[in-house]
């Protein structure tokens, strides 16, 4: 068999792109010296159940690829003002030339480094500072798609193997898209990072317009439905019947209409009434128009309500198990890799540094699948945490114990698994959410803590929400989550007739979008190697090379946002942490006595020393007094 396909070849130099989130302000200028995008065709493979794909290859290489962002998040362009890059900043420049004193100032070209790109806008010359968030790196993506081919006009493809080939159990005719950085040098503040995290699930992870409208559209009437009894929803089924039955009626008379003009223009002569004929033709043809629109929302809205109905019809425990038992296929899978990265974590200026990471390996797969599932991977090789806050006791912060073997690829310091659910009343159901760890060694300060969770968590007050540290208080933030949301149901069913508001069903919305619904988290064993300073000087929980075990951390049916779950994670690690670090430094207490003999009342005593301070626990003497001849008697 001879199979003829074809190949094309595309090359870009100077190449820009600007991206732009929909949740946050700014932009990213994503810009490459040289790219080559390969383009090939192959032959027809056969996948599951006998289907026959062809099969299309993008191979895709960008060299000196750059990342800039706004430095100035409010910034706001147009098409016809887009600020692009000068040719300078585009190309390849092995050997930094600073030429002018403001490429000193900017840190020239390295990461970092801040550029003024002059445009013309719609009045007047304007000005955007853009920073170099990523240096020059090489790029790599590789992109899979199958689609349908007719086997009658391929005579020359072979047969189907047989349904027990191993071929036919393979994930064969599955969309692939790979995406690979070999060394990245990033450098960000909170505002950047918060806006790459938008482009990457807006843009990268991006739905189809279409699906995601009638998706959206699914939701706000699920909403709808749940402030209304089942019984009530009968009623504007049939009125939506009634008023689609109404507007075919005036589509059929419209048409009628319209071939009795278009008949009565072919038979007239007269100019001045077929002028007349003209213009009633105009409108029925409007009339159509509209009356087809009127339809098509009616009768989109009635699929949405049925399908609805029927869903509230069904019982959950049956529903379920039809789609446990049906075998589950691999529609699409995504893919992220780096072999290196420097990530700086910056202040809000972009210049004084938080924390440097270094990663390696880095793997993550994303996996969907035909019955509206899919998965999530994360894989890291090696992680090292750095310090870089002036006046800190501990520089290192987070680092694996046991150094990584250079001849094992496969070696993985961190390893996350996450399965999902669809959306259960808008609220994200993750199925599975597993972390696995090796033994690590960690040193810092709370004053660190504090700055990494205003990276991240920006919006959060991390001393209150740091206060609920017992078990009780843990509980408690769960039990009010829920009794909130029972309560904000109850309160919006007070509120019918009016309860199609579309301020109401937005708040719903929102509230369900910002949470989570935890089925199952496991975080296995650790042993750690510890040291950690408080908030004041001396801290009952300051510790320093303490190895410590983290046991198994298990949650089930829990509601959290991601920070929520952070915060109920970090809580409970510190509690058995520090407990272990009470015993431990008892324990060394002991061992510097035990050449004497230690009684039961001493061991007492060491550890309300421990507890309460050897101040408080010292002998009080009884003052000595004088008599008038200068005697002293206690």
């Amino acid at each position: 068999m001879v199979w003829l396909g074809w190949d094309r070849l595309i090359e870009l130099h100077n190449s820009q792109i600007i991206v732009k989130g929909c949740e946050t302000q700014g932009f990213v200028i994503v810009a490459a010296a040289k790219a080559k995008i390969l383009s090939s065709s192959h032959a027809p493979v056969w996948v599951r159940d006998n289907q026959l794909r062809c099969k299309d290859t993008w191979v895709g290489t960008l060299d000196c690829m750059q990342y800039y962002a706004t430095v100035d998040p409010g910034h706001e362009f147009n098409d016809e003002t887009i600020p692009w890059l000068s040719k300078t900043h585009v190309e390849d420049r092995s050997e930094p030339d600073p030429s002018s004193l403001q490429e000193m100032a900017g840190s020239g070209h390295s990461v970092g480094g801040i550029v003024n790109i002059n445009y013309s806008g719609t009045n007047k010359s304007q000005s955007v500072q853009m920073e170099r968030i990523i240096s020059r790196c090489k790029c790599q993506f590789f992109y899979v798609n199958y689609g349908e081919a007719d086997p009658i006009l391929l005579q020359e493809v072979p047969p189907p193997p047989s349904d027990d080939s191993d071929m036919m159990k393979r994930d064969e005719g599955v969309d692939t898209f790979t995406l690979l950085h070999h060394d990245l040098n990033v450098v960000t503040n909170h505002l950047q990072y918060s806006m790459i995290l938008d482009i990457v699930n807006n843009l990268l992870l991006h739905v189809e317009l279409k699906k995601k409208e009638a998706t959206e559209k699914l939701q706000s009437m699920r909403f709808q439905l749940q402030l209304s009894r089942v019984e009530d929803q009968k009623t504007p089924i049939l009125s939506l019947q009634e008023s689609v039955r109404e507007q075919m009626e005036r589509f059929r008379y419209f048409e009628r209409e319209l071939f009795l003009v278009l008949k009565a223009e072919e038979e007239e002569e007269d100019e001045s009434y077929s002028h007349e004929l003209l213009e009633d033709q105009e409108k029925l043809e409007s009339e159509l128009r509209q009356c087809k629109e009127n339809i098509n929302s009616l009768n989109e809205e009635l699929t949405i309500r049925i399908s609805c109905f029927k869903e509230s019809q069904l019982q959950v425990q049956s529903t379920t198990h039809a789609k446990q038992t049906q075998e589950a296929y691999v529609i699409r899978r995504n893919e992220v890799c780096f072999k290196f990265a420097q990530w700086r974590l910056t202040e809000p200026d972009g210049q004084v540094g938080i924390a440097d990471l270094a990663l390696r390996n880095f793997v993550y797969t994303k996996v969907n699948r035909d019955n509206d599932t899919w998965s999530h991977q994360v894989e890291l090789g090696w992680v090292k945490v750095t310090n870089l806050l002036p006046n800190t006791i501990y520089k290192d912060v987070l680092a694996p114990r046991d150094p990584p073997d250079c001849d094992s690829n496969r070696q993985m310091t961190l390893r996350v698994l996450c399965t999902e659910r669809p959306p259960v009343g808008g609220i994200a159901v993750k199925e599975h959410f597993e972390v696995n760890l090796v033994p690590l060694q960690i040193q810092m300060t709370y004053q660190f803590f504090k700055k990494l969770m205003g990276f991240f968590f920006p919006d959060k007050n991390i001393d209150n929400e740091d206060q609920d540290d017992d078990m009780e208080g843990a509980s408690a933030s769960k039990s009010f989550t829920r009794s909130e949301k029972r309560a904000s149901q109850k309160k919006e069913l007070k509120r019918s007739p009016s309860f199609t508001a579309t301020d109401d069903i937005d708040k719903m919305k929102e509230r369900a979008a910002n949470n989570n619904t935890f089925l199952y988290i496991k975080v296995p064993e650790v042993t750690l190697r510890v040291s950690y300073k408080g908030e004041k000087d001396k801290n009952l929980e300051d510790v320093h090379d303490f190895s410590l075990v983290l046991p198994t951390l298990e949650y089930h049916n829990c509601i959290w946002t991601w920070f929520d779950m952070l915060m109920s994670m970090k809580n409970d690690s510190k509690r058995v942490l520090i407990s272990q670090a009470i015993k431990q430094k008892l324990h060394m207490k002991n061992r510097l006595v035990e050449d004497q003999p230690v009684t039961d009342v001493q061991q007492e005593e060491d550890k309300a020393k421990m507890l309460l301070g050897a101040k408080h626990m010292a002998p009080q003497e009884k003052p000595v007094k004088k008599t008038l001849f200068g005697k002293s008697h206690k």
